[in-house]
C-alpha cells in the first residue's frame, strides 16, 4: 500500500482546505449591497425631498405689497412644465442652487442634491404693478454660476403702474400748466455691467418706445417717442436686517417729435427729465421697505421684455438667446 499523505492522515480533503469560509464571501456581498443602497439613496434623494416638501404645499409668503406662493416642486424627470410658460423664470446652476439653499436654510446640504431639470413654481403678486399675480419658475440648469432671471411684462401692466406713479405736471408761472402722461408700447432691459463690476452695484441698459400725452388747458397732444434709451443703476446696501435695494434711472437719448410752446420753446428735454424724475420717485416709493435676505445673489443677471399690448406671452427665452 502506498505512502499516505498528511491530508489523508488527518482525514481532511485537499479541496476543502482551499475553499474560503462562508463568512469571507459574505463581507464582499454586504459591501456591494451597502454601495448599492448609497447609490440608490443618492439617486432618489431629490424625489424623496420633493415628496416630503411637497406635502406642505402650497405655501404662502407675504411681503410688503405682495404675496409669494410656492405651488409645486418637481425633479423634472416627468418632463412636465408649466402651461402657459411662466412670466418670470430663473435659471440657476445646480451647485449655485445648492449653495443658496444651504444659506437660506442655515444648514449644510450635500453635493449632488440639485440636478438639471429640478424646478419649483408658483405665483407672485406685485400689487403695485398689476392686480393679478405673475407665474414664476426657478429651474436648475445653465452653464454660468450667476443666476439668470427673465421677466415678461405686458405694456398695459407697466402703463398702469406709470399712470399711478409717474404722471407728472410742469408748472409755469407758479401754477399748473402742463400734465404729462407716459405710455410705453414695448421695450427691454438687459445687463450692461463691466466684467469686474462692484458686487453690490449693477448696471442695466433700458430701451423703450411709446408716447407722451401732453395736456395743457384745451391743448391735447400725443407725442410719439420712437426710441428712448438710458441706464438703470441698482444698488444693494448691507444692513443687519438684510439687503436694501435702490434703483435709479437715467434717460440718456430719445428720438421723438418736436413739441414747442410759445415762450418756452422745445419741450422735449423737459418732458424727458420729468419722466426720469417721476420714474425714480415711483421706484423709491416702491422699494423703500423692500429688504432682501443676505444670501440674495447680487450677481443675478436680469433680462426684461416689455411686450406690446395684445402680443400675448411668448415661449420662455432660451439661455443665450438675445432679447
Amino acid at each position: 500500500m502506498g505512502a499516505m499523505t498528511p491530508a489523508a492522515i488527518s482525514g481532511r480533503s485537499s479541496v476543502a482546505s482551499t475553499t474560503p469560509p462562508r463568512r469571507s464571501r459574505l463581507i464582499p456581498i454586504l459591501i456591494v449591497l451597502l454601495l448599492a443602497g448609497v447609490v440608490a439613496a443618492y439617486l432618489l434623494a431629490p424625489t424623496i425631498g420633493c415628496l416630503i416638501l411637497g406635502g406642505d404645499l402650497p405655501q404662502h409668503e407675504k411681503f410688503n405689497r405682495g404675496d409669494l406662493v410656492i405651488a409645486a416642486l418637481s425633479t423634472g424627470s416627468d418632463g412636465t412644465s408649466p402651461s402657459p410658460p411662466p412670466e418670470f423664470q430663473v435659471l440657476i446652476d445646480g451647485e449655485r442652487a445648492r449653495s443658496l439653499a444651504s444659506q437660506a436654510l442655515g444648514w449644510w446640504l450635500p453635493p449632488g442634491l440639485t440636478r438639471t431639470g429640478q424646478h419649483a413654481e408658483g405665483t407672485i403678486l406685485l400689487s403695485d404693478l398689476r392686480e393679478r399675480p405673475f407665474t414664476w419658475q426657478v429651474l436648475v440648469g445653465g452653464i454660468s454660476p450667476a443666476p439668470l432671471a427673465c421677466l415678461q411684462v405686458l405694456a398695459a401692466d407697466l402703463n398702469r403702474f406709470l399712470s399711478l406713479n409717474a404722471q407728472s405736471t410742469i408748472e409755469i408761472s407758479d401754477h399748473q400748466a402742463i400734465t404729462c402722461t407716459y405710455v410705453v408700447d414695448g421695450g427691454r432691459i438687459e445687463d450692461d455691467d463691466a466684467p469686474n463690476h462692484p458686487r453690490l452695484e449693477r448696471r442695466s441698459r433700458v430701451v423703450a418706445h411709446g408716447s407722451i400725452i401732453v395736456d395743457a388747458g384745451s391743448l391735447h397732444r400725443v407725442l410719439p417717442v420712437r426710441s428712448l434709451s438710458g441706464h438703470a443703476i441698482t444698488t444693494f446696501t448691507e444692513s443687519p436686517a438684510g439687503l436694501h435695494i435702490a434703483i435709479e434711472v437715467a434717460i440718456e437719448a430719445a428720438d421723438a417729435d418736436v413739441l414747442s410752446f410759445p415762450l418756452v420753446g422745445d419741450l422735449r428735454p423737459l418732458l424727458l427729465k420729468q419722466l426720469e424724475i417721476a420714474a425714480n420717485r415711483g421706484l423709491k416709493q416702491g422699494l423703500e421697505k423692500v429688504i432682501l435676505p443676505t444670501w440674495f445673489p447680487t450677481d443675478l443677471h436680469l433680462e426684461v421684455r416689455i411686450l406690446e399690448n395684445g402680443a400675448g406671452t411668448p415661449a420662455p427665452r432660451l439661455p443665450g438667446e438675445p432679447l
